[in-house]
Order: structure tokens, then C-alpha cells, then sequence
């Protein structure tokens, strides 16, 4: 939109555009109020644009993700409910009841059935630090899957190492025992889909020279992504 604003006609202007700190706060107002609010929205539509009102319905949505991606990521509650509460709507309008109701009962609980005292445990109980750093929490149902990673791919390539040197695959990994926890059965009953969908990834990224891949949850980076997107309205004519 500032590009749109600007008048610039490349990415490369926007890109090398140095504004000072008024200029920043002038455009952000700007942007802010013509085009992230379902007011500035309608306008539109009265207008006869329907192509720029759907475009601030998009912006709205994105923002909403991104407050909700830095929420979780300082392990900030309150913020992560009040996105939901804008969830819940946005999920039904869309015939996402489903969600829509998972995010209503969870707001209904958090406000009407827990006390304070158990609200304060969700609270430590919902987000994991594995990194110990300011702004790199994650969800702690993320934490779990990155533990079944673990457990079930990592473990299986480690058996394989060991086995191949003749070695004793207990004395590398230890597993607990019993019914379904051995891991024989995690290896034999694992997703074969996920775990052919890993190795198809990870064959793309050798072939690329890319040999590790970064798992880390982070912020989604917006800026390649609107780059192309820009390049791409601008290659054929829209906007």
C-alpha cells in the first residue's frame, strides 16, 4: 500500500526508500487507517471496488496472524485470547464451525469455569521455551510434535547408524518399556506418509545444497513474499 502511496513502479524503490522517523509514523497512520479496518473496507465496497476491499480483508486477516504468531512467541495470553475472540467470528463467517466452536470454548472456560489459580497454571502450561531467549516461545502442542520427531525419526536414523557399527542401540537411546512404548513399535507403527513426505523434503534441500533444515518455529517473513507479489501485480497490470 505505501509502494501504491509512493508511486513507486518497482520493488527496488520501495526496498531502497529510507523514510525518517516522522515520515514512518505519517505513512504507518495512513496505511492504518485507510486500509486494515473493516470501515475502510466498506468504503471500498461503496466505491464499486471490490478487488481493494477483499485486498483489506486480506491485510486484516494477516495482521491478526501476525499478532497472534508474536503473542505465542512471548508467551502472551491475553493477547493470544483476544485474537481468538476475533477467530471465533472469522471461522464462522467462513463455515469453519468446528474451529469457530473450539475457539468459543475456550474463551467461555478461560472467563466462566477456571479460577484464578488454574487459569495461572494454563498460562505456564500453554507455551515451552526451549531456547531460554526473550521472543522464542511456542506453543506447547508444537513442543510435543517436535518431541515425536524426536522419538520417531531421529531414533530410527540413530538405530540404523548404530546397528551399522555393530553397536548396542540402547546405549545411545533410552526408551521407556511397555505396552506400545517400545521402540519397535514406534518405528514399525510411525506415519509412513510423514515420514516419506521428510525424506522428500530433505532429498530438495541436499539437491539444492541445503543439508541442514531449520525447524525452529518463527514469525512467518513477509517480505520475499511480498516481493514476488508485487512483482508478479505488476507484471500483469493489476492495481
Amino acid at each position: 500500500m505505501n509502494r501504491a502511496k509512493k508511486k513507486f513502479r518497482t520493488w527496488s524503490e520501495l526496498k531502497n526508500w529510507r523514510p525518517t522517523f516522522t515520515e514512518l509514523v505519517k505513512w504507518a497512520k495512513v496505511i492504518c487507517e485507510e486500509y486494515t479496518t473493516s470501515l475502510a473496507a466498506q468504503k471500498m465496497k461503496d466505491r464499486g471496488d471490490d478487488w481493494m476491499a477483499h485486498d483489506i480483508y486480506f491485510i486484516c486477516d494477516a495482521l491478526l496472524f501476525c499478532e497472534f504468531e508474536q503473542a505465542v512467541a512471548f508467551a502472551d495470553t491475553g493477547r493470544v485470547l483476544r485474537v481468538m475472540k476475533y477467530w471465533a467470528f472469522a471461522y464462522h463467517g467462513c463455515g469453519q464451525h468446528n474451529y469457530a466452536q473450539e475457539c468459543a470454548e475456550v474463551l467461555l472456560q478461560w472467563k466462566y469455569e477456571l479460577d484464578e489459580e488454574l487459569r495461572k497454571a494454563l498460562e505456564r502450561s500453554w507455551f515451552v521455551n526451549r531456547w531460554g531467549i526473550p521472543g522464542q516461545a511456542i506453543g506447547a502442542d508444537l513442543y510435543l510434535e517436535q518431541l515425536n520427531f524426536w522419538v520417531k525419526v531421529r531414533n530410527s536414523q540413530y538405530q540404523a547408524e548404530l546397528e551399522a557399527e555393530n553397536k548396542n542401540y540402547n546405549q545411545r537411546v533410552f526408551i521407556a518399556t511397555g505396552n506400545g512404548v517400545t521402540i519397535e513399535y514406534i518405528i514399525e507403527k510411525g506415519s509412513a506418509c510423514v515420514e516419506a513426505f521428510q525424506e522428500i523434503n530433505e532429498r530438495m534441500f541436499e539437491y539444492f545444497g541445503k543439508k541442514e533444515i531449520s525447524r525452529r518455529s518463527k514469525e512467518i517473513a513477509f517480505q520475499e513474499d511480498m516481493r514476488v507479489l508485487i512483482e508478479d501485480m505488476e507484471r500483469h497490470g493489476l492495481h
